[in-house]
């Protein structure tokens, strides 16, 4: 699988972080581009692009209690 890599900054914090992305992806149901996935994931007030140390300082997430909310 080809990957991309897009520069950007880190959302909590601003360092710069180059993030690596295969060339298609899924926003939400819809086959996008990476370039489109992250400009999607920038103007989202839900998705988060962190880098490693801003990654390690927010808790742990237990996936088996998620919930999943419709509006």
């Amino acid at each position: 699988m080809n990957t991309i890599q897009i520069k950007t900054l880190c959302t909590r914090c601003l360092e710069p972080l180059v993030c690596e992305w295969p060339e298609e992806m899924n926003w939400e149901g819809t086959t996008v581009t990476a370039q489109e996935y992250m400009a999607n994931a920038l103007n989202s007030e839900d998705v988060k692009i962190c880098c490693d140390d801003c990654l390690d300082t927010m808790p742990d997430v237990d996936l088996d209690k998620m919930e999943i909310q419709y509006i």
